[in-house]
């Protein structure tokens, strides 16, 4: 469970699959000596339990790969990931909402 906690704080859009820089980020924040190669082959190795083959992959699947991997998610990363996840999310909301303000403004 708490490998599975430790994707959902990564996956910065909250769509509930990972895209490879979602993944390359949680990997450097429960472990950052493993490489970038390594966080590569990794998450080849995640997507190969996927069902369809996608280039994403599902809570199972990471929590799988990321345990035989030795990763850990002790509660001070988690809660990195998820401060770090909190940010690009309100800086992305404020951005949309600065880009929307301005277009009501030419409107007036």
């Amino acid at each position: 469970m708490e490998l599975e906690n430790l994707f959902i704080a990564g996956d910065a859009n909250q769509d509930g699959v990972l895209t490879l820089n979602e993944f390359r980020e949680i990997v450097s924040s429960a472990d950052a000596s493993v490489s970038e190669t390594n966080a590569l082959r990794m998450f080849r190795e995640t997507v190969t339990l996927m069902p369809d083959g996608g280039d994403s992959i599902s809570p199972t699947a990471f929590a799988i790969v990321a345990h035989a991997h030795g990763l850990k998610a002790p509660a001070t990363v988690v809660f990195g990931l998820l401060k770090k996840t909190w940010l690009q999310v309100y800086i992305y909301i404020h951005i949309i909402f600065s880009m929307h303000h301005k277009k009501f403004d030419f409107c007036v």
